[in-house]
């Protein structure tokens, strides 16, 4: 029987980073493929929250394949945006999708709302919310530490890939800042920030933002593949 998607709440978009140096078992293009299903979901109006697979399953003593480190709990981190440390604000985090994902790296982030007339829109936003349907522009403000020298920072408007250019550099902090515009004449967009290396490993991911509403066409995890060539990723 075919998974049903409207049944998921979440989606693990990245696995152990030190997974990949077992050969047999292709992660680093595993993770690249999970990240392409999410991308595709969220472009087709669904809201499953992505998540990171934290957990560690060997002592620190043992490693993956031939890599150099043990894996270690919180490579990757899932970052939850919660009011109290209690089982039910994490799972209402995870419903509302207001969740990122980080490896090696912090994140920060700031961002507005306005309107065409260009009057702010009152209201905080977070990863993952779905923006007042007047919101004509977002205005962001991006700040990232990272041990990457060359991390590629970017936005997903609507599945197009927009590379961000460091603005600032302080005390290890990269900033950068810049202006959405969304078209009036599409009823649904969504908004996804990340990074990554040069090799197209993932360092950060956010749930996106969106506007409007899209009914998904995609119901099956079967659809979803059907429409997501996974041989093409790299």
């Amino acid at each position: 029987m075919d998974l049903k998607l409207s049944k998921l709440t979440c989606l693990e978009v990245d696995n152990n980073p030190t997974f990949e140096h077992d050969a047999n078992q292709h992660a680093e293009k595993a993770n690249k493929k999970a990240v392409a299903l999410s991308d595709l979901l969220w472009a087709d109006g669904h809201r499953i929250c992505a998540v990171g697979g934290s957990d560690v399953h060997l002592k620190e003593t043992e490693h993956y394949g031939d890599a150099a480190v043990s894996p270690k709990p919180g490579d990757p981190s899932t970052w939850c945006y919660m009011e109290e440390m209690t089982p039910a604000q994490f799972l209402k985090s995870i419903q509302a999708c207001h969740v990122y994902v980080t490896r090696n790296c912090e994140v920060q982030f700031f961002c507005e709302c306005y309107k065409a007339s260009g009057e702010r829109i009152p209201g905080a936003y977070r990863f993952g919310d779905r923006l007042p349907d007047q919101c004509a522009i977002m205005g962001f403000e991006l700040k990232i530490k990272t041990r990457e020298r060359n991390a590629q920072v970017f936005y997903l408007n609507d599945g197009e890939k927009m590379v961000l250019l460091e603005e600032v550099r302080k005390d290890g902090w990269r900033q950068y800042n810049g202006t959405i515009t969304f078209s009036a004449q599409e009823t649904y967009h969504w908004i996804r920030f990340g990074a990554e290396t040069r090799k197209g490993i993932l360092l950060f991911y956010a749930n996106p933002f969106t506007r409007g509403e899209k009914k998904p066409e995609l119901l099956t995890f079967g659809d979803a593949s059907s429409h997501l060539d996974l041989h093409q990723i790299q």
